[in-house]
C-alpha cells in the first residue's frame, strides 16, 4: 500500500520477525497511528493481527529508554564488596544500566598495583565473589557488558601507548596516589611503576571504550579529571580519537566504616553485602562510643 513506502525503518524490526513483504513502514509512521482504526486497518494488507503486532512493538519501543551515553566502571577485585561500595557507585551501576549503554569491568590487572607474590593467587577467587555480589544486587548480564580486564589484550596495548603521552608529573600531583603510598608504608622512590602509573591504566580502560560517563565518588573527582586531560592530548597529538568522560557523582559518595573512617577493603571497618545478620549485628554493636559520635 501506498501508505508503507519510504520510512527508513524495518517493518522487520518493529514487527519482531514477522516477514512483510515491502521493505518499510509508513513515509511517516505517526500519520498512521493517527488515523481511526477502521481507516488503518482495512489498508493494512495482512490484516488486524499483524497491525495489532505492530502497534505492540511500537508501544514497548516507546516506553524503552533512550540510550544517551555509553557508561564505563570497574572495580579491582581485591574482597568482598561492602556497604561503601553498594551506596558509593555499585547502586547508580545498577540504575544506570536501564538508562544506559554500561560497560561494568573487573580490573585485576589494577589488583596487581597492591598485592603481590602469593597474595596474587586469590585473584581469580575474589573475582568470582565479586561478581556474585554484583549479580546478587542487581546488575543483570542482559542489560550491560561485565568483563574481566585481563581478557582484553587491547586495554594493555593502550595503556602503553597512552604512558608515552602522559607527563610524569600529572601522575605525581594526583592526591590519591599520596594516599596509597602512605597506606603502604612506603615512599615515592620505591613504590612501583604500576602504583604511579594507576590512573594511565584507568584511562586506558575507560577511553578504549569510548565511554562517556564514569560513575564515581566525589574522592575520585581528580583521576577522571586525568583521565579527559590524557584523552584531551593525545587527541591534540594524533587527532581527535576518544571522547573526553565526564564524572557522574552517585548521591552518596563517601559511607563511614564502623571505625568512624571512610570504608574500605584493607582497613576491615567494612559491612560486607554478603554478610549474615549475626555478623552485621556484631560488627554494629563492637563500634566503639566515640567512633559512633563520628557515624
Amino acid at each position: 500500500h501506498p501508505m508503507f513506502v519510504g520510512l527508513p525503518l524495518h517493518v522487520h524490526d518493529v514487527v519482531g520477525g514477522v516477514g512483510v513483504p515491502g521493505r518499510h513502514v509508513a513515509r511517516d509512521l505517526a500519520v498512521v497511528l493517527a488515523q481511526p482504526p477502521h481507516v488503518v486497518i482495512p489498508v493494512c494488507r495482512h490484516g488486524q493481527r499483524l497491525f495489532k503486532q505492530l502497534l505492540k512493538q511500537v508501544a514497548r519501543l516507546a516506553r524503552r529508554p533512550r540510550i544517551a551515553m555509553r557508561i564505563y566502571s570497574a572495580f579491582r577485585p581485591t574482597g568482598r564488596m561492602h556497604l561503601g561500595n553498594y551506596f558509593g557507585a555499585l547502586k547508580n551501576m545498577i540504575r544506570m544500566q536501564d538508562q544506559y549503554e554500561c560497560i561494568f569491568g573487573v580490573a585485576d590487572i589494577h589488583a596487581l598495583t597492591t598485592i603481590e607474590g602469593k597474595e596474587t593467587a586469590r585473584i581469580n577467587e575474589h573475582t568470582l565473589e565479586m561478581v556474585t555480589d554484583w549479580l546478587a544486587a542487581g546488575l543483570d548480564p542482559e542489560r550491560c557488558i561485565i568483563y574481566r580486564q585481563s581478557q582484553v589484550k587491547e586495554e594493555l596495548a593502550l595503556h602503553t601507548l597512552l604512558s608515552m603521552v602522559t607527563p610524569l608529573g600529572w601522575l605525581l600531583r594526583v592526591p590519591t596516589f599520596k594516599e596509597k603510598v602512605r597506606g603502604l608504608n612506603r615512599t615515592e622512590e620505591n613504590v612501583s611503576y604500576g602504583l604511579v602509573g594507576y590512573p594511565v591504566q584507568q584511562t586506558a580502560d575507560v577511553i578504549l571504550f569510548k565511554a562517556e560517563g564514569v560513575p564515581v565518588g566525589k574522592d575520585q573527582a581528580a583521576h577522571i579529571e586525568l583521565c579527559r586531560e590524557i584523552a584531551r592530548r593525545f587527541n591534540h597529538l594524533y587527532g581527535e580519537t576518544f571522547p573526553e568522560p565526564q564524572a557522574i557523582y552517585t548521591e552518596t559518595p563517601f559511607v563511614v566504616g564502623t571505625d568512624g573512617n571512610k570504608m574500605g577493603k584493607s582497613t576491615n571497618n567494612g559491612i560486607a553485602l554478603n554478610a549474615t545478620e549475626d555478623e552485621t549485628s556484631k560488627k554494629v554493636m563492637n563500634i566503639k562510643k566515640d567512633d559512633y559520635l563520628k557515624i
